[in-house]
């Protein structure tokens, strides 16, 4: 017996499903999947979790990937400055100054949440402002690391990570010019913290949660782009140690794009060892932590695969009225 139009159009709306649901599912299974490589820190030597231990092992040109205080904290201290504040009826104070793009950071990766490029063996430097000296993140010394452990719960967790020779610009430039120099430069390249770019901090978080990324190549940047990077000032706290490498950093061809995890996946760099505490949590935290990540990554596959549905949908209609046409003709 001859299939009935009722019949034909559930048959061709189950089929638009599945596409749906199929592309959906696949489209999940390599949302933000990273395939590049990645230093293992865990491996890497402990150094200290002083900057008297510490200072020994560092160069200018390396870079602190890490942060000064671990995610718990951050979102601990967050919450009870903007609860603080809120009751104190500054309620436009207590929203405007909300740490937005540190929150989201440490949503994205916990244990690589912030970059400072070293211009010299004390001072760093970061997207969107800078100062003088590293204690501001690491202790100088055990007493101030108890005091900053007591005080504001502080434990900070750094991997030193060091580009390979001829890779960034600073070590060239601490050869040639005083250490003065190197700091006024790279300071004024990364701005102050008017320059900071929250939107693209949490922006690029975002997009790298939801962009496959494959085993992506480092290229030499070309002289034009190194031109253009030249005058590029501020942005995120990884963008100015990218801005001062001569080559793509994770594979990433906009050094604006380049978050501080990708220093641990690019072949250039290599890990010196770790500073301070592992910034590790525990399962469920971790698990918390993420959830954002996943929600991002969940709610993208549906909007593809809701997309799929509905063009596999109108490619059946067209094809139902293609085929009654020409049976009317």
């Amino acid at each position: 017996m001859a299939k009935n139009y009722i019949q034909i159009a559930k048959e061709k709306n189950d089929t638009a499903r599945n596409i749906g649901i199929g592309t959906g599912v696949t489209s999940l299974g390599v949302m933000g999947i990273d395939l590049r490589h990645k230093t293992n820190i865990a491996k890497s030597p402990y150094l200290g979790s002083t900057l008297q231990e510490v200072k020994k092992h560092l160069k200018p040109g390396d870079i602190l990937i890490g942060a000064n205080k671990t995610a718990p904290q951050t979102f601990y201290n967050e919450y009870r400055y903007f609860t603080d504040t809120y009751k104190q009826k500054y309620y436009r104070k207590a929203f405007s100054e909300l740490d937005y793009a540190s929150i989201a950071s440490k949503l994205g990766n916990p244990e690589a949440s912030h970059a400072a490029l070293l211009a010299t063996k004390n001072r760093a430097v970061f997207g969107g402002g800078w100062h003088q000296s590293i204690k501001n993140d690491i202790p100088l010394n055990k007493a101030m690391y108890n005091q900053e452990l007591k005080k504001y719960n502080r434990t900070p967790h750094f991997t030193v990570m060091r580009p390979k020779k001829g890779v960034s610009q600073i070590v060239e430039m601490s050869k040639k010019y005083t250490p003065q120099t190197v700091i006024n430069r790279a300071g004024k390249k990364a701005g102050d913290y008017s320059n900071y770019r929250h939107f693209r901090a949490i922006g690029n978080q975002i997009k790298d949660w939801v962009i496959p990324k494959f085993n992506r190549v480092e290229k030499l940047k070309s002289a034009k782009i190194l031109a253009q990077e030249a005058t590029c000032i501020g942005g995120m706290c990884s963008t100015t140690p990218a801005l001062f490498s001569k080559k793509t950093v994770g594979g990433k061809s906009k050094a604006l794009n380049v978050l501080p995890g990708d220093y641990l996946r690019s072949p250039d760099y290599k890990a010196v060892g770790r500073i301070g505490g592992a910034g590790k949590m525990p399962f469920r935290q971790r698990l918390l932590f993420k959830m954002p990540k996943y929600i991002v990554r969940g709610t993208a596959a549906l909007g593809i695969g809701t997309t799929a549905y509905g063009i596999a949908k109108l490619l059946s209609k067209k094809k139902k009225d293609d085929v009654t046409a020409k049976k009317k003709a």
